[in-house]
């Protein structure tokens, strides 16, 4: 089959009007949720922290190797990250470097069928099936995170491991395991499902000896393992959730594996602003949990089921944490990054079922009927996303005058702080005073430093809803004075 120059094929085209799209989509969204103090960032906002320390305060630091914690996590890659945020200082950076990452993500599933399968109309589907999957909107909806690099090197080391590119393959799997700790768990389970797809079908012979790369990488994959557990001996991370954030990383303190730890599915169901304030999944535990797997099985189609195997491996650690610890809300599409774990290897089985399907082992009426299920599961799930969507992009068009004059009103009150100043915020505020000398989160009572400023405001927050008892404890116990108020944002300073 003659192939067409990708700039010159009306599908990449296409695909690049869609991830174009999304992103002047989204940058809108966030640029209106920012401006109107109603999404807080809050994850954004510690790696954003955590970088400017490192810019700023690194001779603080217990040990160079503390560059490497960003959030609550071990994750080297975000040193690439860090050197792109030293030029542009601010949350705002992480949040548009997410949005342009995933959706460039489009143009890549489509480069990965188009050279794999030869199929440009399935290439435009699935580029398609991924931006407006509802696993994919959740990554969007949360704001910067780790988990945003999973998908697209995941994809770049299925995709090279197939086409036996060696150095390529290395390149792309070591961003990979350096994504964060969890990542040795998801190459693993990648390698080890190759390894069988590879074991269980007579290979071609520009295919033969790519299973080596398979158990290169299941070898590197424990390499890794094992350099994130000597590590976690040795580097703190102090992030706790439900705890204030340490901008010294104290070398005492433990790191937590998960990125919500304690959570409950209640505390981040209902999520922060109106980002997450439209819920159309189920609310309890099992309707959460066969909701997100019909949605990591099928939301590509139906294809990857010809190749269950290496489906159910390659999704395993989502499964395992998500079901059997019971950790349901690893499992929220519309609100959480953590389809960041499972929508690479769901998109890695549909290649190869869709390989399976190319080489003509359906019949002609089975093919039939696989094509138009498979499309019509997509766009039953797309169209999920795309409302929800639609939802979010009416209410930054539409924010209501009352969030408008709160909005403005905690404006005023910010403009107060001066930038050499140490001031403590909660989540949804934390965003617009990142540029002062030191910023602490009102996430409990005790916090690293006495701030010399405290902004509030009772009615525009999610965190200081149910903190009012602790601020009054802080503010009984410390001596500080009003010194601006607007309506229920309050500005407090030390005395």
């Amino acid at each position: 089959m003659e192939r067409k120059g990708l700039f010159s094929n009306p599908y990449f085209f296409a695909v690049i009007i869609m991830a174009a799209a999304s992103i002047a989509c989204w940058v809108f969204i966030y640029g209106s949720a920012y401006n109107t103090y109603n999404y807080s960032e809050i994850v954004s906002y510690y790696f954003a922290y955590n970088m400017n320390y490192y810019i700023h305060y690194s001779n603080l630091l217990p040990s160079p190797l503390q560059f490497l914690v960003y959030g609550n996590h071990i994750a080297p890659d975000q040193l690439l990250v860090l050197l792109l945020f030293s030029l542009v200082e601010s949350v705002q950076t992480l949040v548009v470097l997410e949005i342009v990452i995933l959706s460039l993500t489009a143009l890549l599933v489509f480069i990965v069928v188009h050279d794999l399968l030869g199929n440009d109309k399935v290439g435009l589907l699935l580029s398609f099936a991924f931006i407006a999957n509802p696993g994919t909107l959740g990554i969007f909806a949360t704001g910067y995170s780790t988990e945003m690099l999973i998908m697209p090197l995941y994809i770049m080391a299925f995709y090279f491991y197939m086409k036996r590119s060696r150095w390529p393959f290395f390149a792309s799997l070591v961003l990979l395991l350096g994504t964060m700790e969890e990542a040795p768990f998801f190459a693993m389970t990648l390698a080890i499902g190759l390894i069988f797809y590879e074991k269980t079908r007579k290979p071609k012979p520009q295919e033969r000896g790519r299973v080596g790369f398979a158990y290169a990488m299941l070898g590197s994959s424990l390499i890794a393992l094992l350099i994130y557990a000597l590590l976690y001996h040795y580097i703190a991370v102090s992030y706790t959730t439900g705890g204030a954030f340490n901008p010294y990383l104290k070398v005492n303190a433990y790191p937590i594996v998960s990125a919500l730890g304690p959570y409950q599915q209640s505390a981040y169901i209902g999520s922060s602003g109106w980002i997450g304030s439209i819920q159309l999944i189920p609310q309890s535990q099992y309707g959460i949990v066969l909701f997100a797997v019909a949605l990591a099985l099928l939301a590509f189609g139906i294809w990857s089921l010809y190749e269950l195997l290496p489906l159910v491996i390659f999704i395993a650690p989502w499964l395992y944490e998500g079901i059997v610890f019971g950790r349901t809300f690893l499992m929220l599409p519309f609100t959480t990054q953590y389809f960041g774990f499972v929508l690479g290897g769901t998109f890695a089985a549909s290649m190869l079922g869709l390989l399976y399907i190319k080489n003509g082992k359906p019949s002609v009426f089975k093919k039939s009927f696989i094509w138009a299920f498979s499309i019509s599961l997509i766009l039953f799930f797309s169209s999920i996303a795309i409302f929800q969507l639609a939802n979010y992009a009416y209410l930054s068009l539409n924010p209501g005058q009352n969030i408008i004059a709160a909005a403005s009103r905690l404006d005023s009150v910010v403009a107060l702080v001066p930038q050499n100043a140490t001031v403590m915020t909660d989540g949804f505020i934390v965003s617009h005073l990142f540029q002062r000398k030191q910023l602490e989160s009102l996430l409990d009572g005790q916090p690293y430093f006495q701030p010399e400023y405290i902004v509030v405001d009772s009615n525009n927050s999610f965190y200081i809803a149910n903190q009012n008892a602790t601020l009054a404890n802080y503010l009984s116990n410390h001596s500080y004075s009003v010194y601006a108020k607007n309506g229920s944002a309050v500005l407090y300073v030390k005395t």
